[in-house]
């Protein structure tokens, strides 16, 4: 047996050196060898697997299960070597035939839970985990399978509830579910105890999302900073660290920051367009506007963006580019009655007053009770001798806020003028 031993050892250290051809000859023959128990063969095959002589290993396998059809570990075992060679139908074939009060029925279970979950059967695996729970109700395994099942299919609170019954679920992912659920203090201290264990970027920008979340402007910072330390190309955390820097009015601190995110993604719009707004608030319009027209070029539906350049077209005073860029913000978001009064009055101060009552008109939809629009559309409507319409639109007004004086006298002299 001893001499069986020394040979396969022999032989797998062949194969990890790289002499492949000859170790598997090698094993190839111990296979045949007449001292050879079938406990080395299971042993030998779980060797080949580990160093990734995947079809091997299932050959050997095989072959025990031929002369073993009952022995649930050696069907388990070759179900996940199936399984890794891609063989997923041969590996659930073997996994059903495992029943429930086998010791291995739990490995069989999940393994066929995570195969189901590999073919995007999400429903199937949840199944075969609630089916195990009716046999092992109090079995914490099966808890924790389906908090990561919920956890992929961001049900967070569903999540949540099975890990707290499972067993070890990391903190990070514990964290993640308390922050999609709105619990931040919570999610904050759940990071900080992940970063104890392991000081990831992922973890890192968790824990800096969630205390940017919470205004805690200092802390965000910290680990924003210490995330770019380790990973420098992590290019959303330098858009949440520049936003932390400019609400600690920070400004060169900011700019910094959005320099060296541009240096690490020369195409991330919202950098672009964080560059823009600082710009924008320094006065400095022609670099201000380049920044932005160049974030509204790698993203054109960018709201923000587009917002930002109707604020610097009214600071500049070019009402022109100001209404194009509001024209472009309205394909995206007809819905806001902002825009629409916004645009008319824009047209009011360029005496384009067709224009102008049409947007009024626009924002009344939206916003009918809405009385500075009612007014200001009264008043055009009159300019243009439409003084019914202007009268229905004033007493509407004067009933939704009263105490105008001035309408109520222009209602009582253009009602005289009218009979």
């Amino acid at each position: 047996m001893d001499v069986i031993l020394k040979k396969a050892e022999r032989a797998l250290r062949q194969l990890e050196q790289g002499d492949v051809d000859q170790g598997l000859n090698a094993i190839n023959e111990l296979l045949d060898h007449r001292d050879m128990t079938d406990e080395l063969r299971f042993e030998l095959a779980t060797a080949l697997y580990s160093q990734g002589f995947v079809s091997e290993a299932i050959a050997i396998l095989r072959d025990l299960y031929t002369r073993y059809p009952a022995e649930s570990e050696l069907m388990v075992t070759l179900a996940e070597y199936y399984a890794e060679d891609g063989q997923e139908d041969e590996a659930l074939s073997h996994l059903r035939e495992v029943p429930a009060e086998d010791d291995n029925y739990l490995r069989a279970v999940l393994l066929s839970a995570e195969i189901s979950l590999r073919q995007g059967l999400t429903e199937v695996a949840e199944h075969k985990i609630r089916q195990a729970q009716s046999v092992y109700p109090e079995e914490k395994v099966l808890y924790q399978a389906l908090g990561e099942i919920y956890y992929e299919q961001e049900e967070y609170a569903l999540a949540l509830l099975n890990f707290q019954k499972g067993t070890h679920t990391p903190l990070a992912k514990l964290a993640d579910c308390y922050a999609h659920l709105g619990q931040l203090e919570e999610a904050l201290t759940h990071y900080e105890l992940a970063l104890k264990q392991h000081r990831t970027p992922d973890v890192l920008f968790g824990a800096g999302f969630v205390a940017f979340r919470l205004k805690e402007w200092e802390r965000a910072v910290n680990y924003f900073r210490d995330l770019l330390d380790i990973d420098p190309y992590y290019a959303s955390a330098y858009v949440y660290l520049a936003q932390s820097y400019l609400k600690l009015n920070d400004i060169g601190q900011a700019l910094a920051t959005i320099e060296q995110g541009l240096r690490y993604d020369e195409t991330n719009p919202q950098l672009f367009y964080l560059h823009g707004e600082v710009l924008l608030k320094q006065k400095k319009y022609e670099e201000a506007e380049n920044a932005l027209r160049y974030a509204l070029e790698l993203e054109p539906g960018h709201a923000q963006v587009l917002e930002a350049l109707i604020q610097l077209s009214q600071e500049t005073g070019d009402l022109r580019q100001c209404l194009a860029y509001l024209r472009q913000l309205l394909d995206i978001s007809p819905e806001r009655p902002d825009l629409w009064i916004e645009q008319g009055r824009l047209y009011e101060e360029l005496e384009e007053w067709h224009e102008a009552r049409d947007s009024y008109r626009q924002a009344l939809t939206l916003v009918p009770d809405d009385v500075n629009v009612l007014n200001r559309l009264a008043y055009l409507l009159r300019d243009e001798g439409q003084l019914t319409e202007a009268v229905r639109l004033w007493k509407k007004s004067l009933v939704l806020q009263p105490d105008q004086w001035e309408i109520m006298d222009m209602i009582e002299r253009y009602e005289q003028d009218m009979k």
